[in-house]
């Protein structure tokens, strides 16, 4: 006798989730991205219901049928709501002179990747072909927008001269060469060498007395982009070379970095270390 007074307080609850998932499907709601997230939520809450519920079959079967145009409404909000998304996100990057490309979920604009999950309510921000990934926020196309242009100002907003990288990278170069008790002209791991080089171009205060609040942030995206934007390879009498990673290298994000391309327009390249040779 328990065990049926138990299913059956088990069968009323359901029924009443039933109701309420049932209720809140059929209100209107003129947001195409929040119907569709509804209706995907209240769809899917009524077929795990309609699973474990002991309701007569044929019962079932017009419930299911009830569900359907809104199994069909789920596809096309699905197409409007990505070709609405992305044609927002088109506008809003365009106004600051970016032209995205790519299709959904993965869309893309200069040297960055926008990996879109609607599902989740969030995108992913990459830098390069989701080689670093800077930041997630929510799906709405005006803050993608905005927190790429905040992105994009952190890493190319930066002065930058070519003289002064090659001699500060010069000098993390030769830090690298006596830590590994190595010559000039052999190969450095590119992360030994951003290591370096971060250190080398904290300023006199971070030197002196090297609290986290006197650091001065320096990234690896930070680094990929100043390799791209770099003009000279000669200083000195020595030249700058970038070694070419190898696709076993690939594999393993702390054993290569990832440089756009001069022009914006390209794959890009990857290296796993670098060096400096004697020139005459």
């Amino acid at each position: 006798m328990e065990e049926i007074i138990k299913q059956l307080g088990s069968q009323a609850t359901l029924a009443k989730n039933m109701r309420l998932a049932l209720r809140k499907i059929g209100k209107e709601e003129e947001n195409p991205s929040r119907r569709l997230s509804i209706l995907k939520d209240e769809v899917k809450k009524m077929d795990r219901y309609l699973e474990n519920c002991l309701f007569d079959p044929v019962f079932k079967g017009r419930m299911n049928s009830e569900l359907k145009p809104y199994r069909a409404e789920i596809s096309s909000l699905e197409a409007l709501v990505k070709a609405d998304f992305g044609r927002k996100l088109a506008e809003n990057l365009k106004d600051h002179g970016f032209s995205l490309e790519g299709h959904y979920p993965r869309l893309r604009t200069s040297m960055y990747t926008f990996v879109v999950k609607l599902d989740a309510n969030k995108v992913d921000i990459y830098y390069g072909p989701e080689f670093e990934r800077m930041d997630t926020v929510k799906a709405s196309p005006d803050l993608t927008a905005a927190k790429l242009l905040e992105w994009d100002e952190t890493i190319s907003g930066r002065e930058f001269d070519d003289d002064e990288f090659l001699n500060n990278l010069l000098e993390a170069y030769r830090i690298c060469l006596l830590r590994e008790n190595k010559n000039f002209d052999e190969e450095i791991p590119v992360s030994e060498i951003i290591s370096a080089y971060s250190f080398v171009i904290q300023d006199k205060k971070f030197r002196e007395n090297p609290l986290k609040k006197y650091y001065g942030e320096y990234s690896r995206i930070m680094f990929s982009y100043d390799l791209s934007r770099l003009r000279k390879r000669k200083l000195e009498g020595f030249e700058l070379r970038l070694i070419t990673a190898r696709r076993a290298e690939t594999k393993r994000k702390s054993a290569f970095l990832w440089i756009p391309p001069h022009s914006g327009k390209g794959l890009g390249e990857s290296i796993s270390q670098v060096k400096f040779r004697e020139v005459k």
